[in-house]
């Protein structure tokens, strides 16, 4: 009975563990005047913070050792040559199972787009503006139709949360200002379902690989 009891509780610990969500959350900012700052943040706990461009560090150099000229082994070269795989056989293959190949990225980038991820939050506010304010114009409405087109497309194959998108035109003068804050969420489960589906479209492929080309290889 304690054996039972401590195997459930194992299988719904594990269970809990693959069903927690896991948040992360990008935030860029970009001033003409101001450098811009990536953070990358895993739930509330910030792991990094990058500035865009980076600052400039001197590094001391540090003297380099003199490289020891390699030893030519005609033997052990003649070895490696024989054990070496024909780039041309692997390029015959991947050509041959193209089919294949192409539907094993389409099935695991179908399910990771649209059933693995989650945005849960997208706020975007863009002002920018030249000189001159017809082609501040020109560029704001060439800007609004990609980036709304873009949205629409995530909100159509994606699951799409609160969005919140701001695009302003400065006609008065010349300045770019750039501000994203996203929120993407997971869970370890859905890592599970994308490797399950990897390996059941692509386990005759390495089959074939194996049989056709390292065989090959290693008797030749």
């Amino acid at each position: 009975m304690t054996g039972l009891i401590i195997t459930l509780c194992v299988i719904a610990v594990l269970a809990l563990a693959t069903l927690l969500p896991i948040s992360v959350r990008f935030y860029l900012q970009y001033n003409v005047d101001v450098e811009g700052i990536l953070v990358v943040k895993y739930t509330m706990f910030p792991i990094f913070t990058m500035m865009i461009p980076p600052e400039e560090t001197e590094k001391a150099k540090k003297p380099e050792k003199p490289k020891k000229p390699k030893q030519y082994d005609k033997e052990r070269k003649f070895k490696d040559t024989k054990k070496r795989i024909d780039i041309k056989e692997v390029l015959g293959f991947l050509y041959r199972n193209r089919s294949g190949i192409k539907r094993t990225i389409v099935e695991v980038l179908h399910y990771t787009i649209t059933r693995s991820i989650k945005i849960k939050m997208l706020k975007l506010r863009l002002v920018m503006g030249v000189e001159d304010a017809m082609d501040t114009a020109m560029i704001f409405g060439a800007a609004s139709g990609v980036i709304f087109n873009i949205v629409g497309l995530l909100d159509r194959h994606m699951r799409l949360g609160k969005h919140d998108v701001n695009i302003k035109p400065a006609f008065n003068e010349p300045h770019i200002f750039a501000e994203t804050d996203v929120v993407i969420s997971t869970c370890i489960f859905n890592f599970l379902v994308i490797g399950v589906i990897a390996i059941r479209y692509a386990t005759p492929i390495a089959i074939r690989f194996w049989k056709e080309i390292m065989k090959n290889g290693k008797s030749n």
